[in-house]
């Protein structure tokens, strides 16, 4: 998945830089100073996400233990019913 978003944003750079550079050199030094703001945000986005994720892993694994406890407690509870 992560080759495939470098991929597309290479060749959005490249096309976004032909259009610049066939309709004006103004166009293209906008791009240029553009691009770096553009790529730091896509990296605290990044950064953003990678903290959510790890985030939600340590709720979900608390989550699961929770689930573990009550089922083998219903469980153990309708056995003692049964005997």
């Amino acid at each position: 998945m992560r080759a495939g978003q470098v991929m597309s944003s290479i060749v959005t750079l490249a096309i976004a830089v032909g259009i610049a550079l066939i309709y004006g050199w103004k166009l293209a030094l906008v791009l240029g100073l553009a691009v770096p703001l553009i790529i730091g945000a896509g990296y605290q986005q990044q950064m953003g996400l990678r903290k959510n994720q790890r985030r939600d892993a340590k709720f979900m694994d608390e989550a699961g233990r929770v689930i573990n406890i009550i089922v083998y407690k219903f469980i153990q509870y309708n056995i003692m019913l049964v005997l």
